[in-house]
């Protein structure tokens, strides 16, 4: 306790608390995207919000940096009427993408409903032919609740993207009858580019307003797929989760803030059918 006491007393007076804590945000910001980009490579969708969360981070600490180089108090530099709407902003900010962050935490333990009538396996990224990690836990999850509920249906839905060598469905029919599941109980769906779509076509597949549907996606995706599910038409759904473990685990539940204000801005998502 004593070296870092001794170590926080040396610092340079344009290091203040406030500076600290950015910077150490900002650097761990970068050094996480160099880790995950140098391990699962730098094209992974959307990685780069990691890289532009250090500017933001790293602005206070640079420009208080700057102005102790040229021998001016940067806390008298501004007027409190341009200070205080800024710092509302950031910790407005920062509290929203807590509270948010916590809500998919929340959702992430869903469990699913025995005996439901089907079954929807969301899509994700295919490499050639083979799933990858996001969509094989998703996969996985899927055979262990079919097998444990023999008359549920289930419905392997996602589209073929340009870089992908068999549509997300048949690449999720194909694992399912390797993990020994009944091809008559796989229904395709292979037309849907989005997660929007994969609900609104199952839907159809469906079209009984009654049966009881669960929805098997990633931890960190549950929150966001019900909201589209809801907007979609449904409420008749039951979440169930697949974890997903790994590196790249926070950065799936930072993008998904991401995501979800996209889809919020371009009408994807009813703001009304976010909790009912």
């Amino acid at each position: 306790m004593n070296f870092f006491t001794e170590l926080l007393s040396k610092r340079p007076p344009w290091l203040d608390n406030a500076n600290t804590v950015l910077l150490f945000i900002a650097v761990f910001c970068l050094i996480y995207y160099v880790l995950a980009g140098f391990a699962f490579g730098f094209g992974v969708a959307n990685l780069w919000i990691w890289l532009g969360a250090t500017g933001p981070f790293a602005l206070r600490p640079l420009i208080f940096f700057a102005l102790h180089l040229m021998e001016k108090d940067a806390r008298n530099l501004f007027p409190s009427f341009v200070k205080i709407p800024i710092y509302v902003l950031f910790f407005a900010f920062l509290a929203y993408f807590a509270v948010f962050e916590a809500v998919l935490g929340f959702h992430s333990f869903a469990k699913g409903r025995e005996n439901l009538d089907y079954v929807i396996v969301l899509g994700a990224k295919v490499n050639g032919t083979k799933p990858s990690n996001a969509l094989r836990y998703r996969i996985d999850k899927a055979a262990q609740y079919l097998k444990e509920n023999p008359a549920a249906k289930v419905i392997a839905s996602g589209g073929q993207g340009e870089d992908e060598g068999i549509s997300e469905a048949e690449c999720i029919k194909r694992e399912l009858i390797k993990k020994g599941i009944d091809e008559n109980r796989i229904i395709l769906e292979d037309r849907s580019t989005s997660t929007y779509e994969n609900f609104s076509f199952s839907l159809q597949i469906i079209n009984d307003e009654r049966a009881s549907v669960g929805i098997v996606t990633n931890s960190f995706h549950l929150f966001r797929a019900g909201c589209l599910a809801r907007t979609a038409g449904s409420n008749r759904f039951y979440s169930v989760s697949a974890p997903y473990k790994g590196l790249l685990a926070p950065h799936y539940f930072a993008r998904e803030f991401v995501s979800f204000n996209a889809d919020l801005i371009f009408g994807h998502i009813n703001p009304s059918r976010i909790f009912n």
